[in-house]
């Protein structure tokens, strides 16, 4: 019999050569991850996502309440991003921060490379992105990492140089 996951799982890892990672303590270099099990029966890794909202966290001034997750998706009339929104909702509660979806109504690379622009600017500290366009949003990502945020792509891939991780 096929067993299914609870619907968070909690794991610690280590994170020693994450991109990022420059914490001292043993302690500090052990993360808490999330596995949730979406509503459509997609199961969502959050692992990497809050792998990074925790890094982020914990290399700046700012609370983990602070924390958002901003998930670039293709388009918002799209119902698998709700799910994946869901998921990383869970994740997000967890270290006591949040995740939203920005996208445009029609998937469109130059929409998306505004938005990681937009969110950069910011100073969003975490950016999931499902490219539209995998070569157009790569500098936008490669701006967003210099001005600070940690930036990795799920559902879709964009150039390697954009991003350390593929989720």
């Amino acid at each position: 019999m096929k067993m299914s996951p609870p619907l968070n799982s909690m794991l610690t890892v280590p994170v020693t050569g994450i991109a990022g990672s420059n914490s001292a303590s043993a302690e500090t270099n052990k993360v808490t991850a999330v596995v949730a099990k979406t509503i459509n029966g997609h199961l969502l890794v959050a692992l990497t996502l809050t792998t990074f909202a925790l890094l982020s966290v914990s290399t700046t001034t700012a609370k983990a309440d602070d924390f958002e997750l901003a998930m670039v998706i293709k388009e918002t009339t799209n119902p698998y991003y709700n799910a994946t929104l869901a998921g990383a909702r869970i994740a997000a509660k967890e270290i006591g921060g949040t995740a939203n979806n920005y996208g445009p109504t029609q998937s469109s690379g130059q929409a998306q490379v505004e938005l990681i622009n937009n969110l950069a600017d910011r100073h969003i500290r975490a950016i999931a992105v499902a490219p539209s366009d995998p070569d157009a949003v790569v500098p936008a990502m490669k701006r967003a990492q210099k001005l600070g945020a940690k930036v990795v792509t799920f559902d879709a891939d964009s150039g390697p140089e954009g991003r350390p991780f593929f989720v």
